[in-house]
């Protein structure tokens, strides 16, 4: 009754320890699924403040380019349709601020939104001014403060934004770290807390079935000394048959307790012949006890360990050695069916009647070890999830970095990967002693096209338009997009003005071809202005303003051709 109860408690401790692993990976499963949501969400909401940003980057720009167009254009009407355009991308620009306002930025966010909102403000008083004076005919005051003041307090504003973009980019790679280091918690602390757990539960295990052993032996002693006590008595009948009653009730305990164990009882003699077991043993084998008695112990064996296991029989009755008696271990073992099975085996020495006998304890621990792939399998799979997650993190941050260094329409790189890139030819150069060329491209006729055909024909010809110029300039150079109609092709490394002129006409040559778009064949020409590093500027933005005015001469004096800018260091 006693080894029962024990039994009862083993196989509850057992299944308590399984629910609690189950409970566990569960927990930690909802942990990464509440990691992946926050990361999202983090993620969306600084790509979404970074796309506004670029969106007020590229309306603040049209908002130049158009007033430049007012500047130059006398005709009165057209300047009506000029400035509704110009209205437009204001209202686009605060409407694009609106939304990043409404997303309830940080304070370092708002830092900087204040300050483009005050600098702002101060460009578009400025920009009154100078379309007032476009007005009233006074167009060379009018591009002169534009020049002078209102394109460097932009270049501010867009500043601004670009430090803002970069903030995004910063909070979204915190967010990226912070997520790696919660799933990798999360795994450490699920992977330690079920080894507790299965550590916990083995030394418990393995204290119970030490305790049996203890009870067994226990017993054997109780029966030896009940023999003794028959021995002692002999000469008193009456006591005799007292004691015997008494050994009769021993017995039948003890045969109670085996027959009801749930663990096998086998006990053999030194040649391995099975003189005993118990009806679990029947039950755990598949033979009955009549097809076991007598029968060698090695038929419970599988084919691969008989031999060794006779070897081991063998060297104890030659030699005395112990076969490690008292000892539990895993062994398998082979049912009647020939099915192969897990066993915990706990085996025992003892003499009865001046003979060896050996007693094991066996439990089919099938369901132990089944648990146990299961566990493993949960943890390979937490694992590679981690490893799925990571990935799609890392995806989503390139992703994000390319938007904020390339156009959307072409794919050409945007004004700050340019400028990354011009930076790193011009100290190239200047280590080297070559020359660096900008080439800032204005299309002829571009608006005609959008005011005749439509925005989506535009947007057509514009990713045309920078597939051709492409195909103009060598893998290391750089063709961008700066907004608009407008291009910045970079040349990287030369050695003379003439590998220059070479491929500003050989584009201008190409745009005299038509362009198919949609079954429209059209004609547009380039304005195509050109500094050079070191002659005419060593910096980036000089570099970049040089060609542009260049850019705006051609366009004075025909258009559809190139010309190089005039200023020198």
């Amino acid at each position: 009754m006693i080894k029962k109860k024990y039994k009862a408690v083993l196989v509850s401790g057992l299944m308590v320890i399984l629910s609690i692993i189950v409970v566990d990976v569960f927990i930690s499963l909802k942990r990464i699924n509440l990691v992946d949501l926050h990361l999202e969400s983090v993620v969306n909401e600084h790509m979404y403040h970074a796309i506004s940003a670029e969106n007020m980057i590229y309306h603040a720009r049209e908002r130049s380019l158009l007033m430049l167009q007012i500047i130059m254009t006398e005709d009165a009407l057209g300047q009506e349709g000029l400035k509704r355009d110009f209205s437009y991308h204001g209202e686009q620009f605060l409407q694009m601020r609106k939304n990043v306002i409404d997303s309830n930025p940080d304070e370092g966010e708002r830092l900087i939104i204040d300050q483009q909102d005050k600098l702002s403000e101060k460009v578009l008083s400025m920009q009154h001014q100078v379309i007032e004076l476009a007005e009233h005919g006074r167009f060379v005051e009018a591009k002169r403060l534009l020049l002078e003041k209102v394109l460097p307090v932009q270049n501010g504003v867009i500043s601004l934004l670009r430090q803002f973009i970069e903030l995004q980019n910063n909070h979204t790679r915190h967010a990226l770290e912070e997520s790696g280091q919660a799933y990798l918690k999360t795994v450490y602390t699920t992977v330690f807390s079920i080894v507790a757990i299965v550590l916990v539960g083995g030394l418990l295990i393995y204290y119970l079935s030490r305790k049996f052993s203890s009870i067994d032996e226990q017993m054997r002693k109780r029966d030896e000394e009940l023999h003794i006590t028959n021995r002692i008595l002999n000469d008193n009948i009456g006591e005799l048959n007292a004691v015997t009653e008494q050994l009769q009730k021993s017995e039948q305990q003890e045969r109670a307790i085996r027959e009801n164990m749930l663990d096998a009882v086998i006990m053999i003699n030194a040649r391995g012949v099975m003189e005993s077991c118990n009806p679990a043993a029947e039950k755990i084998f598949g033979y009955t006890k009549e097809e076991m008695l007598g029968q060698n112990v090695a038929m419970l064996m599988p084919t691969s360990f008989r031999n060794k296991h006779d070897m081991y029989l063998k060297k104890y009755r030659d030699t005395g050695e112990s076969m490690n008696m008292n000892m539990a271990r895993d062994q398998n073992g082979m049912r009647k069916d020939g099915s192969v099975f897990p066993l915990d085996i706990g085996i025992s020495q003892m003499m009865l009647d001046n003979e060896v006998k050996v007693v094991g304890i066996m439990r089919d621990i099938t369901e132990r070890v089944e648990a146990e792939k299961v566990l493993r399998r949960s943890k390979e799979e937490l694992e590679q999830l981690v490893h799925l997650r990571t990935v799609e993190l890392e995806e989503a941050n390139q992703q994000l970095l390319h938007l904020a260094r390339h156009d959307s329409l072409t794919g050409l790189a945007n004004r700050a990967l340019l400028e990354e890139n011009l930076k790193v030819a011009i100290a190239y150069a200047r280590r080297n002693e070559k020359m660096v060329a900008l080439m800032f491209i204005d299309l002829d006729g571009f608006k005609q096209v959008n005011d005749t055909l439509g925005h989506d024909v535009g947007d057509q010809l514009l990713i045309k338009v920078a597939y051709k110029l492409k195909s103009f300039v060598r893998a290391e150079d750089c063709v961008s997009r700066m907004g608009g109609d407008e291009f910045v092709i970079m040349l990287f490394g030369l050695e003379n003005e003439h590998d220059v002129s070479v491929t500003a006409q050989r584009i201008l040559d190409d745009f005299i071809q038509p362009i198919d778009i949609s079954g429209h064949d059209i004609n547009v020409g380039a304005s195509i202005g050109i500094s050079l590093f070191p002659e005419n500027a060593d910096d980036c933005v000089s570099m970049i303003k040089c060609a542009d005015e260049a850019m705006y001469q051609v366009k004075k004096s025909g258009k559809n051709n190139y010309g190089f800018c005039d200023r020198k260091i």
